[in-house]
């Protein structure tokens, strides 16, 4: 079960990204981004899909994904995710984030995610 993180501070990116992984898709900026948060995800309890990275460095693989988009600022797009995996990160940390956790693993009995 993929726990349902939308009522956190960039929860919307870190579940679209375990959901990502969850079906085997590595390379989309969201489930880049679960890659670089995994230490701390993981911390918190947070249960991540084994996957097999294309090589490399995360968050340099999400920043070569933002430049070949062709969007406008790729930079100032990636210091925007890496801030709201960080908010979700430190939200997982708190109280509530830690009251989230404990109800979305009696829900599904036990570790979050996978």
């Amino acid at each position: 079960m993929i726990p349902d993180l939308r009522a956190l501070p960039g929860g919307e990116r870190v579940t679209r990204g375990l959901r990502d992984l969850g079906i085997g898709a590595t390379e989309t900026p969201c489930a880049l981004l679960v890659q670089i948060g995994r230490p701390r995800l993981a911390a918190a309890g947070i249960g991540i899909a084994s996957c097999a990275a294309a090589g490399g460095d995360a968050e340099l693989r999400l920043y070569a994904e933002l430049v070949a988009d062709q969007q406008p600022d790729p930079c100032g797009r990636h210091n925007a995710l890496i801030r709201r995996l960080v908010s979700c990160e430190s939200a997982l940390e708190q109280p509530l984030g830690a009251e989230l956790r404990r109800q979305q693993a009696t829900r599904g009995g036990g570790k979050l995610g996978r």
